[in-house]
């Protein structure tokens, strides 16, 4: 009778249990009940390519980490609510009422920790299509995607250069779950002149920036630096949308990106 009880208990059944103050563990504990619960969620930025790391950051990537960022499938939403308030974190019930459909706001008071929450798309400088793409092994997106996602800040900061360089250099250009696709790259800025005009610029940004990091291994340079070559090349030569094509016409005459507004807390 225990067993069949067991059986019928909801999937996404919350644990009770509080925040934990180290946020990396928490994404990793997070993630392990997310899937336990089969709610479609990853992590994207800082804390996601951290957790994407398989040997220890060396120095000149390492920094502090803050909030938690996710991405949520459109269907699992109310699960992923219900979750994380059974966890200790207190919704944002004003904002989330108001822009629950595309996002959702989160707090952890203990901690003074803020989740930040997509829901399927991640809409900022560019608009990231992200559904169908939640099932990757790991807490975190895939790692093209979480490159796409600090590629197309139009006003990159040291952090997001950090930490595309500490991506790129855990990760090659490649197929497969642990690569970084550079067919899902060419995918989105082959269709999109905008895209593709701020992650190039990027791209060149990240690379004076690797060129000038002090105290970094030659061997890990050297890397990064052959990785980012080869996924321009791969970028450049990738076919183009004829939609490209005409918005290349336009160029920088116009905007090609929208400036994210503020989130209100």
């Amino acid at each position: 009778m225990g067993d069949s009880i067991t059986a019928d208990l909801p999937r996404d059944r919350p644990t009770d249990r509080a925040p934990t103050a180290d946020v990396l563990a928490e994404g990793r504990r997070l993630a392990g009940m997310f899937d336990g619960a089969r709610i479609r969620a990853r992590l994207l930025g800082g804390v996601g390519i951290a957790l994407h790391a398989h040997r220890q950051i060396v120095a000149p990537f390492r920094r502090t980490y803050g909030d938690l960022d996710y991405v949520v499938h459109r269907s699992d939403g109310a699960a992923f609510r219900r979750m994380l308030g059974a966890n200790g974190y207190e919704a944002n019930e004003r904002f989330n009422a108001v822009h629950g459909a595309k996002r959702l706001l989160f707090f952890d008071p203990e901690h003074e920790r803020q989740v930040d929450v997509f829901v399927g798309t991640f809409r900022m400088c560019h608009v990231l299509e992200l559904n169908g793409r939640l099932t990757t092994p790991g807490p975190s997106l895939a790692p093209a995607d979480l490159l796409l996602t600090k590629l197309q800040v139009v006003s990159l900061n040291e952090k997001d250069v950090v930490d595309s360089l500490m991506l790129l250099g855990e990760h090659e250009i490649g197929a497969g779950p642990e690569g970084v696709d550079p067919g899902r790259i060419a995918q989105i800025l082959g269709h999109d002149w905008g895209w593709y005009t701020t992650v190039l610029d990027n791209l060149s940004k990240v690379t004076t920036h690797l060129n000038d990091l002090p105290d970094l291994e030659a061997e890990i340079r050297d890397r990064i630096r052959e990785r980012l070559a080869v996924l321009q090349a791969f970028i450049d030569r990738a076919p183009k949308s004829l939609a490209w094509r005409s918005r290349s016409l336009i160029g920088r005459r116009l905007p090609w990106y929208e400036l994210p507004e503020e989130v209100a807390t």
